[in-house]
């Protein structure tokens, strides 16, 4: 029967742990893909997106499970021992308050600096991964400046930060270990005064079980503390992850509604009339205006050439057309058609931009052409063939 029980409880825990990370996983990703570039991805390090993704969710679905059923089991335990221990030696009650208050005030001084540390670690470990990321991408250029000595011992650094921080997180539970020792050191020596006062009482056998339960207890009291400790301490990487949620997203719905918009629309952009008006635009609300105030017409087929220093905005007028930035104020209209009106996801659909610096995506040649695979091969092989 023991068993059927264990068994229900891993069941049950594995599941749930399988669905809730499952389902952030679901929501952090759909967070991401749809934040800002300019609020969010020109903001945040890469190794901080990855950390969360690799480290903090695998704590939860891995630690926390095992965490919050050992310490179930435990706190069980504890109380039918107790019990059984006031039935047996009805005064030891009287002692209960005092051992837990001690206990109390061991984990209180401790479960702060758990959760600070863990924080920390959790922090200095994405740095050293955007370092790692960056240092492999460009290992060639780090070779040819002859920069190698510089980039080992600024990754010496950081990996020396977070290992001191790991060192901390190990060191904290074994400060609490040692003083809950003590304390069960102390309960036992209740217990053993007990004994030998009550050793000519004819209740010898009860007496040793007592005593028995009593050893029990001290390592189920030590095992809740120490559950519980680490259970917030992974609460600190649950934070982390819900952290991602609160990420703004961009604002994809439209003025009209898609399917009417099509309707009334059907081949719009047709002719390709591009009108800026009054534009001002910011990357971020706290940044420099980029564009102010802009004007300027562009007819149907017409071809242009925008002109300015680095910095001037050429690439951020092709970034405001797809709404990558969003403007603060005045309007960008398209044959006529503002472009806020327009649903985001099919806004860009009906744009082509080539940028400045050309990317490919792993996968073959035709995937990069067309990703939604929209034309047929004949129509690819003729835009080869026109292109050389």
């Amino acid at each position: 029967m023991s068993s059927v029980f264990v068994y229900t409880r891993v069941v049950t825990l594995q599941w749930f742990s399988w669905y809730a990370t499952k389902k952030m996983h679901e929501d952090m990703i759909s967070r991401v893909l749809n934040a800002p570039i300019n609020l969010y991805f020109d903001t945040t390090p890469t190794g901080r997106i990855l950390n969360k993704f690799s480290k903090d969710l695998s704590a939860i679905e891995t630690m926390l499970v095992y965490l919050t059923g050992t310490f179930y089991v435990s706190l069980y335990s504890t109380i039918s021992i107790l019990v059984i221990s006031i039935f047996v030696v009805w005064w030891i009650i009287f002692f209960v308050p005092i051992i837990v208050y001690l206990v109390y005030r061991v984990f209180k001084r401790s479960i702060a600096g758990v959760k600070d540390v863990t924080r920390v670690e959790s922090v200095s470990k994405s740095p050293l991964l955007s370092f790692l990321g960056e240092t492999i991408s460009g290992a060639s250029t780090i070779r040819s400046y002859d920069k190698v000595d510089g980039f080992i011992s600024r990754n010496m650094e950081l990996l020396n930060n977070n290992i001191l921080a790991s060192m901390w997180c190990e060191s904290i539970p074994l400060w609490f270990a040692i003083r809950i020792d003590i304390i069960s050191v102390f309960m036992m020596l209740i217990v053993s005064l007990i004994c030998v006062i009550y050793r000519n009482s004819g209740h010898a056998v009860v007496l040793s079980l007592l005593l028995t339960y009593v050893m029990t207890l001290q390592q189920f009291v030590s095992s809740i503390i120490r559950n519980l400790m680490q259970i917030e301490a992974r609460m600190v990487n649950v934070d982390r992850c819900l952290k991602v949620l609160d990420i703004p997203q961009e604002n994809t719905a439209g003025k009209m509604e898609l399917e009417r918009f099509k309707r009334l629309n059907p081949e719009w952009p047709d002719h390709g009339e591009i009108i800026f008006d009054n534009v001002i635009l910011k990357y971020r609300p706290t940044t420099e205006i980029v564009l102010n105030n802009l004007s300027f017409d562009v007819a149907a087929g017409e071809k242009i050439g925008v002109v300015g220093r680095t910095g001037a905005g050429k690439s951020t007028i092709c970034l405001s057309l797809s709404r990558i930035v969003e403007i603060v104020s005045g309007s960008i209209k398209i044959d006529g058609i503002n472009i806020r009106e327009v649903e985001l996801n099919y806004l860009r659909s009906r744009i082509t931009v080539i940028p400045q610096d050309p990317t490919m995506f792993t996968g073959t040649l035709r995937f990069n052409l067309d990703p939604e695979n929209q034309v047929s091969d004949d129509r690819i092989y003729q835009v080869l063939e026109s292109a050389q």
